[in-house]
């Protein structure tokens, strides 16, 4: 049962990764398809990055107080 624990895990974290960084094969068709410019859009991947490194902190005293399984489960239910 652990190990199934692990795939999933291992599962969640390819999708996210894979959404996250897939920037840089969709952001020329974003560009024009919003009209947007290339500098905003990776101006808001960048916002996105530091956000992340944040909200590290937050979800590791989360962690520490509740707990690894509702942490988990929040974060699958946000992506």
């Amino acid at each position: 049962y652990r190990w199934v624990i692990v795939a999933a895990g291992a599962l969640m974290t390819c999708v996210a990764l894979g959404a996250m960084f897939s920037l840089a094969i969709f952001l020329e068709p974003m560009s024009l398809d919003t009209n947007w410019s290339r500098t905003g859009i990776s101006s808001a991947m960048t916002l996105n990055f530091l956000v992340m490194g944040l909200g590290g902190f937050a979800w590791g005293t989360i962690y520490d107080r509740v707990g690894a399984r509702p942490v988990v489960l929040a974060g699958a239910v946000l992506l």
